[in-house]
């Protein structure tokens, strides 16, 4: 286990503090050289009208952005070193000791009265131990994130595995995550999960107490969330999404920083769950990777000229049209419509600009059947 770092004293701000310590919420947003986008995250917050005991801590070791922070007027933790997401979560957990505990991202904005009902939503059901908001990428809401899942022991093997039982077995792999995440993004009412996002959820202190504490202080940035959820299910604790509640994450933009950034930051956090929680499934994944077979070509621009326009008569009711910079849409933003004509909303992710998406349409609800996806799957 790597060892504590000791951050500097918490940095005392000129005015009154905004921060209630009485407060039965504790808000924790880290900050990674996106001190402006912290601020518009801070604002939500504040818009809540609930008494909140909000925390900020600086990852950054700039002067500049520590001074952007404690002109809020809220405490703020600076640290040292660039310590992660988890620990610098961690520091604050172990400072207070309110009922509830509010992860924020810096990119992230909750909606109005968001808080409220996640609060409520806690307080009437004491077998849940997180909840969290329905997560939109934009501004406008049109664009839905997916659910968090959580890898079983199969999965790894099954995204390795060559040749066409490979593929097959992935595109069922696939549909499966196209169901689920069909019922996260359609979810009126509370939905159970397996795992929701670090990045906009309401804790429980008591039940992350029992699970062993916050974060793995090993995890640097991503799959620490995961990792705490899958503690919570071990001990019978719930997490619910609550459609009743919102966020708008344009995911990805705090991991932006001055530096460029590596081929994908979340290797290595997936890397070290996979050794702790599934350590033969993972050897089996790396000894299939080393295979070598025919890799699918690199995707097309999933463009409003790429799907049908209008939708089939069929899925005209009620349809969804997954966008993903990966072709098993691993990781899709949902886009739900009905009627017959489809118009793509005015922002789009950079990756659709670049020409690494693709897309899939089909109905949003009742049986599924054959799907249009653009580009067409490679089999083999």
């Amino acid at each position: 286990m790597a060892s504590p770092i000791s951050p500097k004293p918490c940095v005392p701000s000129r005015g009154p503090h905004r921060s209630d310590r009485a407060a039965r919420i504790t808000a924790v947003i880290v900050n990674y050289k996106v001190a402006d986008q912290v601020l518009d995250a801070v604002a939500s917050i504040e818009r809540q009208a609930l008494p909140i005991d909000l925390h900020l801590v600086d990852n950054s070791v700039c002067a500049r952005q520590a001074q952007r922070l404690r002109a809020t007027g809220l405490p703020v933790l600076e640290n040292r070193e660039n310590v992660g997401f988890g620990r610098a979560c961690n520091q604050v957990y172990r400072a207070t000791q309110s009922d509830y505990v509010l992860l924020l991202n810096p990119d992230a904005r909750l909606l109005p009265e968001a808080l409220a009902a996640m609060r409520a939503h806690l307080d009437v059901h004491p077998e849940v131990a997180a909840v969290g908001p329905r997560p939109y990428w934009d501004a406008a809401r049109q664009f839905l994130l997916p659910p968090i899942r959580m890898p079983s022991s199969t999965t790894l093997p099954v995204l390795s595995l060559p040749g066409r039982a490979g593929a097959a077995l992935r595109r069922r792999l696939s549909l499966a995550w196209r169901a689920r995440a069909l019922r996260f993004w359609c979810a009126e009412q509370p939905l159970r999960q397996d795992c929701l996002s670090g990045g906009h959820v309401l804790l429980r202190r008591s039940a992350v107490d029992a699970a062993g504490g916050l974060f793995d202080p090993r995890f640097f940035l991503y799959w620490e969330d995961v990792d705490l959820f899958r503690r919570l299910r071990a001990i019978g604790a719930r997490a619910d999404l609550l459609p009743a509640a919102g966020v708008v994450h344009p995911f990805g933009a705090s991991s932006r920083t001055e530096t460029p950034p590596t081929p994908n930051p979340s290797l290595p956090g997936r890397a070290l769950y996979m050794a702790k929680h599934h350590r033969w499934s993972s050897r089996i994944a790396d000894l299939l990777g080393k295979i070598q077979w025919h890799q699918p070509p690199r995707p097309r621009s999933a463009g409003a000229c790429a799907l049908p326009n209008p939708i089939p008569h069929a899925w005209q009711q009620h349809w969804c049209i997954e966008l993903s910079p990966d072709p098993l849409f691993l990781w899709p933003l949902g886009l739900l419509g009905r009627g017959p004509t489809l118009r793509w909303p005015q922002s789009l992710p950079d990756w659709v600009a670049r020409g690494e998406a693709y897309a899939r349409l089909g109905p949003a609800t009742g049986a599924q059947g054959k799907l249009i996806v653009v580009p067409p799957p490679v089999l083999s």
